[in-house]
């Protein structure tokens, strides 16, 4: 039972990293991708469906995005979408395919993605927080019902630290990169 309070907290930290990575996945970068795009919901026939399951999604380097739509009946259904969502995309059609072509950024727009992508960080960084107080709380709890002795409870605070440590390295190290991805 000791063992699990910080194996719990490894575990929703873990999980917050994985949903920080995806989330930000979608900022734009200089480079395009699918990512950027993948998730985007398509009003498909009164079915709100993710872009990826709607189509084939690639790259043409240095700044387009080609969408190969499986269903032709799918094409204006993805084009309003790509138009209405939070990029406005001006998307341009040949038949069942969809091509993207992203403008290079500006220095101004790459400064608001990174203050973006700042906030991002500080609201999983707050996720974080709240979890690693609901496991204090719960060793807390379990010492005063003299269920922890003073030094198991000891060593879970600083197993804890050192996960919350961890954690801020990580995500730390996952914003520094998607920041560099924006600005090069």
């Amino acid at each position: 039972m000791k063992a699990n309070f910080s194996q719990e907290l490894k575990k929703e930290s873990e999980k917050i990293l994985d949903q920080f990575s995806e989330e930000i996945k979608t900022l734009r970068t200089q480079r395009p991708h699918p990512g950027l795009v993948e998730n985007i919901l398509v009003d498909y026939y009164g079915q709100k469906t993710k872009l990826k399951n709607l189509a084939t999604l690639s790259v043409k380097p240095p700044n387009q995005i080609i969408i190969n739509c499986w269903d032709k009946n799918a094409v204006d259904f993805i084009k309003t979408a790509l138009k209405f969502s939070p990029l406005n995309f001006s998307p341009q059609v040949e038949g069942n395919i969809i091509y993207l072509n992203l403008p290079p950024l500006t220095e101004e727009r790459k400064n608001e993605l990174v203050k973006f992508l700042s906030q991002k960080k500080e609201n999983f960084r707050i996720k974080f927080r709240q979890k690693r107080d609901e496991v204090l709380k719960k060793i807390k709890e379990e010492k005063e019902k003299n269920l922890l002795s003073e030094d198991e409870f000891f060593k879970l605070k600083e197993k804890i630290q050192e996960i919350t440590e961890e954690f801020n390295k990580e995500i730390e190290k996952i914003f520094e990169t998607k920041k560099n991805e924006i600005y090069s």
